[in-house]
């Protein structure tokens, strides 16, 4: 039965694509009704990713655009809004879309209850359909230094990004799609909005990036998506996009691990061997852990609680920097950054986390919430409420920042000389790599680059565009592992793949940490976050 639905599955792919590109609606009714890689009624048509990128016009919904993307019907791209509105019709339509999916899949079970499960019916259908070629794909570490072009989806959070890249390490096209605004606009990342968005622009995202890279999904290798860990409902957005290009070109899929993506980064752009120390620090992980290979890592620390970045963000957010003009249009870390370059990094007196556990772990819900009694105090002080700002917002900002660096540092020293007793860095490889969204923070690279140069280590860290959330970094991750043969899965296997919306990178070594007592002598930094910038006198009102 399994061969057989197999068999049924790829003739109605066949089947399924679009004769009538003007009346489409981008709705492949047979595909979705029968292929089990389609999970959401709201699929694009198969043949939009084909060497014809001229899909057809205006469809049925919202916004008009049969692809996908946010396209009028006349070519014009439109912002998310002209879709959505409000948060509540996307809620409903995510609501709709639900409803519709249980209808498909009853219709199905039906319609396939009825099939005469028999030898003789699967043989008469597979004459019926023209062979593909089979594919063999190695399924382990050895592979060869095969030449070849990957394409790589990210859609874990809020970012949609898609790029493709060879084995010659070149970006030939790349596309990004970011939500930051919008979710700025709502106080924080909604699951379901995230991922509507995803899915209003994802198709052109990808057509963007082929078209820039001048490929077709026949021209591809290989494609690499992201699986884990992240948001379930924005990670299925590009399982599903991948595994139908997987189909359509009958190319081998890649599954991604977020966070070993980013890890990784920094071997496309210099000649960094293995192994060498990585921290990864976002919204939403900081990680120290040593990669010992592409798909090899040990956790040295990670936070208990939260991750910095949302500490920056939530700061932030209750300072309300977003009513002040340079900080109505930037993301919270980045306006704690800009702020703090005003403001005296002793300017407020914060704790030191975990001072008493010598591991390699960090804490940063304590200084979230020793931050906010500060601004309730300064508020109180000086009368603010509404939409009022503290006149000492730049201190609290440099004093908080001040005190998040050094609290990172400390621990990366920590696991620096945990390494050096291990013997796990050889000498001429001293090496910390250093990536995600906080690590487009300047200050938070000076004190990394201290730390480093006292332990004699070298601090690499991305550009800020391969730091954040892209596709590149997936792509690269599946170049990696193409050319090592790991994790390649063939289109008849699809089904085996699936979604980790949590998902660990490696065994962790905390415990040993822990019991070795590791004591660490203490680095001076407080002269790096000195003011750069002359304070300017603040009413502490917006008006």
């Amino acid at each position: 039965m399994h061969r057989f639905r197999q068999l049924l599955n790829r003739r109605l792919l066949q089947q399924s694509q679009c004769s009538l590109p003007s009346q489409c609606s981008g709705l492949c009714f047979p595909l979705q009704q029968w292929l089990p890689l389609q999970r959401d009624l709201s699929i694009s048509c198969p043949s939009l990713y084909s060497s014809n990128f001229n899909s057809g016009s205006g469809g049925n919904r919202p916004g008009g655009g049969g692809d996908g993307s946010n396209n009028d019907g006349d070519g014009r791209s439109q912002g998310p809004s002209a879709a959505y509105n409000t948060i509540s019709d996307i809620l409903n339509v995510t609501t709709k879309t639900r409803e519709e999916d249980s209808w498909v899949d009853k219709r199905a079970s039906n319609d396939l209850s009825n099939i005469d499960e028999t030898e003789d019916n699967e043989k008469k259908l597979s004459e019926s359909i023209d062979p593909r070629p089979v594919l063999n794909y190695a399924s382990g570490p050895g592979g060869t230094t095969k030449s070849g072009v990957i394409m790589g989806i990210e859609t874990s959070c809020d970012d949609t990004g898609v790029a493709v890249v060879n084995t010659e390490k070149q970006i030939l096209g790349e596309a990004l799609n970011s939500q930051l605004q919008i979710h700025l606009n709502h106080g924080g990342i909604i699951p379901p909005v995230a991922k509507h968005l995803h899915e209003q622009h994802i198709t052109r995202i990808i057509k963007e990036a082929m078209t820039e890279a001048k490929v077709t999904v026949k021209d591809l290798d290989a494609i690499a998506t992201t699986v884990k860990p992240g948001l379930s409902l924005s990670l299925l957005v590009g399982l599903k996009h991948g595994k139908q290009l997987c189909v359509e070109g009958n190319k081998p899929f890649i599954p991604i691990h977020h966070m070993k993506a980013h890890a990784l980064t920094c071997r496309m752009l210099q000649d960094i061997q293995f192994p060498y120390l990585v921290l990864l620090i976002s919204g939403g992980h900081c990680l120290l852990a040593l990669a010992k290979s592409i798909d090899d890592f040990e956790i040295l620390g990670t936070t208990i609680d939260d991750a910095p970045g949302e500490a920056f963000d939530k700061t932030a957010r209750r300072l309300k920097l977003y009513n002040l003009p340079e900080g109505s249009s930037l993301p919270g870390g980045a306006a704690i950054e800009y702020y703090a370059r005003r403001g005296n990094p002793e300017g407020f007196k914060f704790p030191t986390p975990m001072y008493k556990y010598r591991d390699c772990n960090w804490s940063f819900a304590g200084l979230k919430f020793i931050a906010l009694r500060h601004i309730l105090r300064e508020e109180r002080a000086h009368g603010c409420d509404g939409p009022d700002v503290i006149p000492t917002h730049a201190d609290v900002c440099a004093s908080f920042q001040y005190a998040v660096v050094a609290h990172l540092c400390k621990k990366i020293q920590r696991g620096m000389i945990y390494a050096d007793m291990k013997h796990l860095i050889p000498d001429n490889n001293r090496v910390l790599v250093v990536s995600g969204g906080v690590a487009c923070n300047e200050s938070v690279k000076k004190g990394l680059d201290l730390v480093c140069q006292e332990m004699n280590y070298k601090l690499i860290c991305p550009e800020k565009k391969l730091c954040t959330d892209n596709g590149v970094m997936i792509a690269w991750n599946g170049v990696e592992k193409y050319q090592a043969g790991i994790d390649l899965i063939p289109p008849s296997d699809l089904d085996s793949i699936d979604i980790e919306p949590k998902s660990a990178m490696g065994i962790s070594l905390h415990e040993e940490i822990r019991q070795m007592n590791i004591k660490c002598k203490r680095i001076k930094m407080l002269h790096l976050f000195q003011p750069e910038i002359p304070k300017v006198a603040s009413t502490g009102t917006v008006g």
